[in-house]
């Protein structure tokens, strides 16, 4: 480890501004957090954050990121690819002599520390996300749950030119999106000239070149690092669903905190986000239980065996009712047969069609067949709870494709203690 602060580090040529700060005493041999800002901001968003956690006797290191340092802004659009913005918070703790650091984001920040944490674990001690959902599960949000209506502005920023022109004298007026007064009015002047915005803005622009608007398309999807996400419910740029949907690319301990505010959480709310960061660090964040993380995935594979011991996977819906995961099948099939014969089970979370991500939330179980009437009664409450009239219009089609004639069951299973 480096025994000197850094001013500065330089990574593919370019020259990036730093802050290395903290611990307030003692050796800078200690634990270390690199906190990555959003747009439009720069590293001092995390001053109010940076003081708790070295108060708390971290160092911290904030980069201003490519296109941010004025010393590091190419004028090409490919240079601000994925892959490079990554690579520059790889080159940030070599220069720093770190082994690994925990990584702390935000908005796009945010997708940066996803992205590091996909391609490079073994950099990354712990993982605290703020505002940004996993660039999957923000995919997944666009095509289907209405997210493109909240990130219109990502279109528009494809034009030539023309958005560094507008924004450059209006940024202070983001104190209207519910950025503190006197951040809004900062940023506006750090970024009042075209020129400022163009590196910004070129984020945006790669982004659409390397995969539509969200997401870099490099990279396994599910992390595997411990994970805290942390989530403005009244956010106007980012939604619920991607939000809820982000546990199901997370393969490792995580925790999902959704809190009362917007989406500037690092400037609005630096006690909880210093807490959550400092609960990560120290390994006693309380994840989410693997039976709430599968009982909220839109479809898992469920595997059964054969007398032989083959596994058989079947995607399903799933949801959950208590401590317990909930299913429902068709009675007398080659499924409720092996499981009349071996009731252990393993649960993944999965795609509509039983695929499971390398990495993917996996865990074991037991199941117990139920077909009384109020055991089913309840199940379907809590099936058709979660899927709303797709669940009542497959029983509905079922039913008059076999005459009435098929009969289902219920399958309850319990976890074992811990996820695979």
């Amino acid at each position: 480890m480096t025994s000197s602060r850094l001013t500065q580090f330089t990574h593919d040529g370019l020259t990036f501004e730093v802050s290395d700060s903290g611990p307030v005493a003692g050796p800078l041999d200690g634990e270390a957090v690199v906190l990555l800002h959003g747009f439009p901001q720069d590293r001092h968003c995390w001053r109010a954050v940076r003081e708790r956690l070295e108060a708390a006797g971290l160092r911290c290191l904030a980069p201003d990121q490519r296109g941010y340092s004025p010393s590091a802004s190419p004028a090409e659009v490919s240079a601000y690819a994925m892959r490079h913005l990554v690579g520059d918070v790889v080159g940030l703790l070599d220069a720093a002599g770190l082994e690994r650091a925990h990584i702390v984001g935000h908005d796009w920040g945010g997708g940066v520390a996803w992205s590091l944490a996909a391609a490079h674990p073994d950099r990354v001690a712990s993982l605290t996300v703020l505002s940004t959902p996993h660039p999957s599960a923000l995919g997944w949000a666009f095509l289907r749950k209405g997210q493109v209506a909240r990130s219109w502005y990502m279109g528009a920023f494809q034009l030539p030119g023309a958005p560094e022109r507008l924004l450059a004298s209006r940024l202070a007026g983001l104190e209207r999106a519910g950025l503190p007064a006197a951040e809004a009015q900062r940023y506006g002047r750090r970024f009042a000239t075209p020129g400022s915005l163009r590196g910004p803005i070129n984020w945006y622009r790669a982004a659409a070149r390397s995969r539509g608007l969200v997401g870099s398309g490099e990279g396994p999807s599910v992390v595997g690092v411990p994970t805290t996400y942390v989530w403005g419910s009244r956010d106007r740029y980012l939604g619920r669903a991607a939000a809820e949907k982000t546990s199901e690319f997370v393969g490792a301990d995580y925790r999902f905190v959704e809190v009362d505010d917007n989406h500037w959480l690092p400037e609005v709310r630096p006690d909880l986000v210093a807490d959550e960061v400092l609960a990560r660090v120290r390994g006693d964040a309380v994840d989410d239980p693997a039976v709430k993380r599968l009982g909220d995935a839109e479809f898992v594979s469920l595997t059964t065996y054969k007398r032989s011991g083959e596994p058989v996977s079947n995607p399903m819906w799933v949801a959950r009712d208590g401590n317990e995961l909930v299913f429902t099948t068709v009675d007398g099939s080659w499924k409720v047969k092996r499981l009349r014969r071996d009731p252990r089970v393993r649960v993944a979370v999965s795609d509509r069609r039983g695929r499971v991500r390398p990495g993917a939330l996996t865990a074991s179980g037991t199941a117990r067949l139920a077909g009384d009437e109020a055991t089913l009664a309840r199940a379907g409450e809590v099936l058709r709870g979660k899927y709303g009239v797709q669940f009542s219009g497959l029983l509905k089609v079922e039913s008059v494709a076999a005459r009435g004639k098929r009969e289902r069951v219920i399958l309850r299973v319990e976890l074992d203690s811990s996820p695979e």
